[in-house]
């Protein structure tokens, strides 16, 4: 897996708008950055096929295994998976704590307590926990 530091201030932006559109539902999708890149350059939206999708997200698992070996046609790595939470900071949940475990990509959360000023925060996986790993903006 590629050490990723930075991310392009346009997949930032992309981010928030995606999540934007898809309140008031949690939005989720992947993180890539071309192969051999520090920095995250794509995001690709995955549609969030929970039942109830207003507090949780689950990947559409057709969605994610096309776009998870696409990346690659595109000299693209995935680096990393992003979701956001609608009405709450950027920090993780329990559900977070229990459903994710790949301690090589990024954890990203977009999150809408004050949706005048979105936030977003990067994760590492460690053991049992999120260790926050800040970017530096493009």
């Amino acid at each position: 897996m590629q050490a990723v530091t930075t991310i392009s201030s346009t997949c930032r932006q992309q981010l928030i708008d995606y999540a934007l559109q898809q309140l008031p539902e949690e939005a989720c999708g992947l993180l890539l950055a071309p192969i051999g890149s520090d920095t995250i350059t794509v995001m690709q939206p995955i549609a969030n096929r929970h039942h109830s999708r207003v507090y949780a997200f689950t990947f559409d698992a057709e969605q994610w295994v096309h776009y998870y070996f696409h990346a690659s046609k595109l000299n693209l790595s995935v680096v990393g998976i992003f979701h956001s939470h609608p009405h709450e900071q950027p920090l993780p949940s329990e559900a977070d704590m229990n459903g994710f475990f790949d301690q090589h990509m990024l954890y990203a959360i977009i999150g809408f307590n004050q949706k005048e000023s979105p936030q977003i925060r990067f994760y590492r996986r460690s053991k049992n926990r999120f260790i926050d790993f800040p970017l530096v903006l493009t």
